[in-house]
């Protein structure tokens, strides 16, 4: 079982890619209603799927404890991968297309790691439209949120459901407005003998109503993306300024890691799969090239020059980051 508190490693991981997600990649990241998520207990965070890996980052950091994620099985068949993503707090997921013997074998055991997390008070996140899809409309939900919260209700005590709206003005570019709401906690009575079927439908139908009321239409988050820039306007124009020596100084640094990135988002055919290119690449990319880069700085004038670079490095990717968006979101 995943612990309800995460590792020191995981901690130190965590800071640096919310740093990376939140003041690098967005242009602005809201939080609305983060105060309805229980600050303790169990508490199954249902969400909308619009955008893939940036939208595990989304809720990951807007909410206010460390859930554990569900991800496809696909992700686990590499040893190291498994690893990886177990040290991540992640959980294989089966689906249909991958097999009735990992349905019948393999869920059961991720279902009952997900209850067990649950009935010690722990916190998990449930994709529950299945696969990403750029679009503003909640998609029919899968039932595994429902038969979750079913079997770790008995020994559960004050188990609830969070609906979570995630929402961008725009799926592709770098520098998109990001928006997490989250909704009222929700519970459900157990299912009377011989009517979980009926109960898991009824359950299914009112999560999907309570996501759909916090998911706004593509006018709305428009008008949001337009409120946004106007009240951006003035520091931006600062930004398009500042942001230059930075902007060309880590395109002299970390050219290959940024045409890499530039080359791989503009062939990629899904559109909601861009940022989580963009987003990955970047983050594991530039610290590694970085490491490099501080090898070499240090043989060539000592380890002063080389932990200053290292101080500074932060705020200069982060001057870069604001000009850029304040170039491309005008």
């Amino acid at each position: 079982m995943i612990g309800v508190r995460p590792s020191l490693g995981y901690r130190l991981l965590y800071g640096y890619v919310r740093w990376m997600y939140t003041a690098v990649y967005s242009r602005r990241f809201e939080v609305r209603g983060a105060d309805r998520v229980p600050q303790t207990g169990p508490v199954i965070l249902v969400t909308t799927h619009q955008n893939n890996l940036a939208d595990a980052c989304s809720v990951l950091f807007a909410a206010p404890r460390f859930p554990v994620f569900v991800a496809r099985a696909d992700y686990f068949r590499q040893p190291l991968a498994a690893r990886a993503m177990r040290f991540l707090r992640v959980l294989p997921m089966y689906r249909a297309d991958h097999g009735r013997r990992a349905i019948e074998t393999g869920l059961p055991v991720t279902m009952r790691q997900l209850a067990d997390h649950l009935r010690a008070g722990g916190a998990c996140v449930i994709m529950a439209e299945g696969s990403s899809v750029p679009t503003r409309t909640v998609r029919r939900l899968k039932k595994s949120w429902a038969r979750l919260y079913l079997d770790a209700l008995p020994d559960a005590p004050g188990l609830s459901v969070v609906p979570v709206a995630i929402e961008y003005s725009d799926w592709r570019q770098w520098g998109p407005d990001v928006r997490v709401t989250f909704g009222e906690p929700l519970t459900f009575a157990p299912a009377p003998p011989g009517e979980a079927p009926r109960q898991l439908g009824a359950m299914n139908d009112h999560l999907h109503a309570a996501l759909a009321d916090l998911v706004e239409g593509d006018d709305a988050i428009a008008a949001w993306h337009q409120t946004v820039t106007d009240r951006r306007r003035g520091n931006d124009a600062v930004w398009r300024m500042a942001g230059l020596p930075a902007l060309a100084l880590v395109w002299a640094l970390f050219w290959p890691v940024l045409l890499l990135t530039r080359w791989a988002v503009r062939r990629h055919p899904r559109e909601d799969f861009r940022s989580t290119l963009e987003i990955a690449l970047v983050a594991l990319g530039v610290p590694v090239w970085a490491l490099g880069l501080g090898i070499g700085v240090w043989g060539a004038f000592g380890p002063v020059a080389a932990g200053a670079g290292t101080l500074v490095l932060p705020l200069v990717l982060w001057a870069a980051a604001r000009g850029h968006i304040a170039w491309t979101r005008r």
